[in-house]
């Protein structure tokens, strides 16, 4: 057993707990009450927190040192007398749940002493694995995780503990941990984060500079194990040891990174220490001679590192850690073909090569990519058994295909893909109706119907599946007000609602549910000001709203709305910005300044808007012009530049270029998305109201 102790709190608290929290776990599972002992040992409490946790004397700024019993226990279930006081003595009791641990008569046993002692309510559930199901069983559930003592505790007082689930599925280990910690220190998991959050920005460097520090001296200390003379199995031994450290270490080292966006702090010099020294030490190993597990977890940590790049923008570099990781992840599949662990790895890594691609407007490359993905995907799916994580990562390979081939504008055959995609998900939820975190996926697959439906002409049953998104996503909200991802799904889910009610042509509504989306993502940024997501998504809510006000006849509410969220920041749209949808967005944001000079009479200013943005639009790639909203974006700059040219003698008439664009959205598409439609409407007016020769094409637009 492990045990995490206080420490002298003060004469009251010392004399009242010897121990902070007794952990619980079956043998089976003892690596992860390692792993969450280490975490809990190795907490640093804000200044703020503790100074609310002081007595009589200064409390200590950590949970407090470990008690560890390395004793092999016995499998009866009577406990000794040195676990019993401990079990007294405990403040808190933390059950690492699994249905190992559910089967434990002695975690049962460990159970229902503390809660005879102490409050149920101090019990924490830390659940790994296996299916949480606090209320009675009303068929059979072969993954239960919860001990009978728990369940009974729960139907009799009707009080469900508190529960950090860290699987992938759920709050993710990062996110259970802080749960953990919150339940320790009585604080509120919101209170906590945001402390968590600051204290790490003020120490990371440090944090870092130690991870680094201390990967070269367990480099040091392998190489040592490796070198010492002395018995050789003991030095085969001391090595492996070592190497495990290292991989903690670098599983640390790069989780911890990505948690704490080193990028959005600018300490890439960090970030690329760091990367040396994983690539040292994974360039060190035998890929030969590592099983399914350990290729796996070498690709995982370049994906990981990937990330970081991605999220700082700089796609060359991690287009280089993607494709390292993918030819670590294909040969792994060569080696294991018939190892779940192999393919499933190949699949997970595929999806980070196809959205590189996508961030860079590179649609067929993506489509080519993810068409692989789904083929070793359809590998996995001819069995009918898998892992959570798995089937989670299966419910996503058919909608990412059909994202790429709305982006080529091929909108039937995505539709396809995403109902496959949504009929997968819908399987999955009803696989686990206990476990709610799965609506989170099927509100999104609803979405892509809804997204696809715009663009066939379906406007109704696009509103009908926006309003089961936007509900779903509500739904997780109310579950966990403290869920940030929730919160931020459920803004954008607003805005997909506006979508459709665009198209249906309800603009009041449309405008309601665009500020509610604003509003909703301002407190995410009060919350994180440094999330780039938050601020992407609400400056692009802002930038729809603009356009629905001006459609609505409503000018002055649009300049108002102009410059609500995102005013003259060019950090997440800019022209010029490295990712295509920010760009496109961008576009669509100056194109809504455009029309609001004109409106105003400011031609002139208007004019210098559209030709710096119709030149740089020039310059995208074929690609990038031809895709859903390169179109429209060019329909919309080309129908400015007439109506300026109607309006002003020394700009040049682009009645030409309108024309060849015109003809080429007329003939690529059956069915026009409503806004496109209404942009075609008018460009096909201006073209006959129009008259006079093309004295140049210099605001036309090239397909």
């Amino acid at each position: 057993m492990y045990y995490v102790t206080l420490g002298k709190l003060g004469r009251q608290l010392l004399s009242e707990f010897r121990y902070k929290a007794f952990i619980s776990y079956s043998h089976q599972n003892s690596q992860i009450a390692a792993r969450l002992l280490k975490k809990l040992e190795g907490y640093r409490v804000p200044a703020h927190l503790n100074a609310s946790r002081r007595r009589f004397e200064k409390a200590p700024n950590t949970l407090g040192r470990m008690f560890r019993d390395r004793e092999e226990l016995s499998a009866s279930v009577s406990l000794d007398s040195k676990l019993l006081d401990a079990i007294k003595q405990s403040e808190f009791l933390i059950v690492v749940c699994s249905p190992d641990a559910a089967g434990s008569r002695r975690v049962n046993e460990e159970i229902t002493q503390f809660i005879k002692h102490r409050d149920s309510r101090n019990v924490l559930c830390y659940i790994v694995e296996g299916e949480p199901e606090f209320g009675p069983i009303t068929g059979q559930l072969t993954q239960d995780c919860v001990s009978p003592v728990l369940r009974k505790q729960y139907i009799q007082s009707g009080q469900i503990p508190v529960a950090a689930d860290a699987r992938e599925i759920g709050d993710g280990p990062s996110r259970a941990l802080q749960k953990i910690i919150a339940g320790l220190l009585e604080v509120g998991l919101d209170e906590l984060v945001q402390r968590d959050a600051r204290r790490h920005q003020n120490r990371l460097v440090m944090v870092a500079a130690i991870s680094v520090g201390f990967a070269l001296l367990t480099t040091g200390l392998l190489v040592r194990a490796n070198l010492a003379e002395g018995a050789a199995q003991q030095a085969t031994l001391d090595a492996q040891l070592q190497n495990e450290r290292a991989e903690d270490l670098i599983h640390f080292m790069v989780e911890d990174l990505v948690g704490i966006k080193l990028v959005q702090l600018g300490r890439l010099d960090v970030i690329d220490a760091v990367i040396v020294k994983v690539a040292t030490h994974y360039s060190q190993q035998d890929d030969d001679k590592l099983g399914p597990l350990g290729l796996a977890r070498t690709a995982q940590a370049y994906q990981k590192l990937g990330q970081l790049y991605l999220n700082g923008n700089m796609h060359e570099s991690a287009d280089e850690l993607f494709e390292y990781a993918n030819r670590t992840t294909a040969a792994l599949t060569e080696r294991f073909p018939d190892s779940e662990e192999a393919v499933f790895a190949h699949v997970r890594g595929l999806y980070w090569v196809g959205l590189s691609n996508i961030f860079r407007g590179r649609y067929t490359a993506a489509e080519n990519i993810w068409r692989e993905r789904v083929d070793y995907g359809e590998v996995l799916l001819r069995e009918p058994e898998h892992s959570p994580k798995v089937w989670a990562g299966l419910g996503d390979i058919y909608v990412h295909l059909g994202w790429s081939l709305m982006e080529l504008g091929r909108v039937e055959e995505a539709y396809v893909e995403f109902k496959k995609g949504l009929d997968l998900r819908q399987a999955n939820a009803d696989r686990y109706p206990e476990d709610i975190s799965w609506l989170n996926s099927l509100a999104g697959g609803f979405y892509h119907m809804q997204w696809a439906e715009l663009y066939l002409g379906m406007n109704e049953q696009a509103l009908k599946n926006a309003l089961i998104s936007n509900k779903t996503y509500k739904k997780l909200t109310l579950a966990d007000p403290l869920d940030q991802r929730a919160r931020g799904n459920y803004a954008r889910s607003l805005r997909w609602l506006a979508e459709a009610e665009i198209a249906n042509a309800q603009f009041g509504e449309a405008a309601t549910h665009l500020r509610e989306s604003i509003i909703v993502h301002k407190k995410l940024l009060d919350f994180e000001p440094n999330e780039l997501t938050f601020r992407y998504q609400a400056c692009v809510s802002s930038v729809m709203l603009v356009e629905v006000l001006i459609a609505d006849g409503k000018p002055e509410e649009a300049k108002k709305a102009n410059n609500s969220v995102c005013g003259d920041s060019t950090a997440v749209l800019a022209l010029d910005h490295p990712v295509a949808h920010n760009r496109f967005y961008g576009y669509r944001r100056e194109l809504t300044r455009i029309k609001l000079e004109m409106l105003d009479g400011h031609n002139e200013r208007a004019a210098q808007k559209l030709t710096i943005a119709t030149s740089r639009f020039e310059r995208e790639s074929t690609e990038i012009k031809n895709s859903l909203l390169g179109r429209r974006i060019a329909l919309s700059l080309a129908i400015d530049a007439v109506e300026l040219g109607s309006q002003m003698a020394n700009l040049p008439n682009a009645k030409r270029g309108l024309w060849g664009i015109v003809a080429k959205i007329s003939s690529g598409f059956g069915t026009l998305h409503s806004p496109t439609a209404r942009l075609l409407s008018r460009a096909k007016q201006l073209s006959t109201e129009t008259s006079g020769e093309i004295e140049t094409d210099s605001l036309s637009i090239n397909f």
